[in-house]
């Protein structure tokens, strides 16, 4: 484990090197997806490779389009079974993980598919419900364990999948479904929300819940860690103006910074301290200064539903209504 910690250090480092100072961030490409544009997205920011699910909307197949962060471009489309949704990344084994439930068959099968990102190619499926018909709400993985964690919403529990085996070796009770996932490798705590005003914070070697938090939002889906500082991101989707809760790493509630209306994907750039904040209703993205907890600025035309940002390169990827809009330094 020390040695993934060091791994993981000198990523860190590295980012830190190639990052120059802050400037503005505007759109500077639209790419399109092969099917529908409302699937999540990840980032590799080791091997600049962002993961952009593109479902098919029926029985068909679903895509995984691989996205090359130097031209922004779609390197290739991945066939995986209907039903993909969340995608995570490794950055250390370079394997994608992706949790699906196939809703528009009964009864419908819940799974995480597995692809090695350097084939690109998927190396398995593992069944992660015991009820069909589920729905799996969230994933996150933790790349100095090689843990793998799945929100089960249908069961109201975690499911713990070892990256070595690709088999489930435990499962996490919590006896209310669970929505979003968010992991810190250096404290080993996750971060789940459960789509009201809660958020849990548990211990993921002892699997207990440590701190239980309230207060952030109303409707509170999707979460987000800065590494670094250990603050914890959490969007509240109201449909009117909205805010984003920020919390300590035990969960003490630091600020809530008014965003756009109906926040909803998450995700932070710990080297610039940054959050960006998808706005679903006004199409925006929203720009979290994580150093005062302010809005810092909006970033306008992203479509924005889910967020990915690459802390080497700086981009962020916005998927949404467009496909994947990419924002870059000016």
């Amino acid at each position: 484990m020390l040695s993934q910690v060091s791994k993981l250090s000198t990523v860190m480092a590295a980012a830190v090197m190639i990052s120059l100072a802050a400037n503005a961030q505007t759109v500077t490409k639209t790419i399109a997806l092969p099917n529908q544009n409302f699937g999540a997205i990840a980032a590799n920011s080791v091997t600049n490779r962002i993961y952009a699910v593109s479902p098919s909307g029926s029985t068909a197949d679903d895509t995984i389009s691989v996205i090359d962060g130097k031209s922004d471009s779609i390197l290739t489309n991945i066939s995986v079974p209907a039903g993909a949704y969340y995608p995570a990344v490794n950055i250390l084994t370079n394997k994608v993980y992706v949790a699906s439930c196939n809703t528009l068959v009964a009864p419908s099968p819940c799974f995480v598919t597995v692809i090695d990102g350097k084939t690109n190619k998927v190396t398995a499926s593992v069944p992660v419900t015991t009820i069909l018909n589920g729905f799996l709400a969230g994933i996150t993985v933790n790349p100095v364990t090689n843990k793998i964690y799945v929100s089960d919403n249908t069961d109201e529990q975690i499911v713990i999948i070892d990256g070595a085996t690709n088999a489930v070796t435990g499962t996490i009770n919590l006896g209310v479904a669970p929505w979003g996932l968010a992991i810190n490798p250096i404290n080993n705590k996750l971060y789940v929300t459960y789509g009201a005003s809660e958020i849990d914070i548990i211990d993921a070697a002892s699997k207990n819940i440590v701190q239980a938090s309230t207060g952030e939002g109303t409707v509170d889906y999707n979460v987000a860690v800065d590494l670094l500082t250990g603050h914890v991101f959490v969007p509240n989707t109201n449909f009117g103006p909205s805010t984003t809760a920020i919390l300590s790493c035990d969960g003490k509630i630091l600020a809530q910074v008014p965003v756009g209306q109906a926040a909803y994907g998450v995700d932070v750039d710990p080297i610039k301290n940054l959050a960006f904040v998808a706005d679903i209703s006004d199409g925006n993205t929203s720009v979290i200064n994580g150093k005062n907890d302010t809005l810092k600025s909006t970033i306008a035309g992203t479509s924005a539903t889910f967020i990915a940002v690459n802390l080497v390169t700086e981009k962020v990827y916005a998927i949404g209504g467009n496909g994947v809009v990419t924002v870059s330094k000016e």
